[in-house]
């Protein structure tokens, strides 16, 4: 697929790929498990929900959960944050600077583990969330967001 980032916007992290593909073999790997103790392997029933779950999770991991990860980038400039993103349903996501009210970076276990972190930045009636963000990015973004100019609030 080809690579659809424009030029000077940051790719999020290469963790969050590796983790989403594996969480998605490991799903995988459950169920299939979980089916052949409830049920008889290979018998049609069988075959009729594994064949159709094995390709499932190929699709997801070998091509869209790369893809998607490809898609996603950002771009911070001296007026606005861009966010944009997406395989089947493009999204793209621009505030303004003046009107970011709001910059907080979240931290779950899980992001502990892969040294990573979410950067939520909100303005009145919107919020843009930058997932999966390596730790020094998210907080470089985070004290540059905060920011103000002289003489502003």
């Amino acid at each position: 697929m080809k690579n659809r980032r424009p030029a000077g916007m940051e790719p999020i992290a290469y963790r969050a790929k590796l983790f989403w593909i594996l969480l998605t073999l490991a799903i995988y790997g459950f169920l299939l498990g979980s089916m052949s103790y409830f049920l008889t392997p290979l018998t049609r029933i069988w075959c009729y929900i594994a064949v159709p779950m094995t390709v499932i999770a190929l699709y997801l991991a070998l091509y869209y959960l790369p893809a998607l990860h490809r898609s996603m980038c950002y771009l911070l400039d001296d007026r606005q944050l861009l966010v944009q993103g997406g395989i089947f349903f493009h999204k793209k996501q621009v505030m303004n600077r003046e009107q970011i009210v709001y910059v907080s970076v979240v931290k779950t276990p899980a992001y502990y583990l892969l040294g990573t972190c979410t950067l939520l930045v909100q303005a009145a009636g919107a919020q843009i969330v930058l997932g999966w963000l390596p730790k020094q990015k998210a907080n470089a973004l985070l004290y540059r967001l905060s920011e103000r100019e002289e003489g502003a609030l």
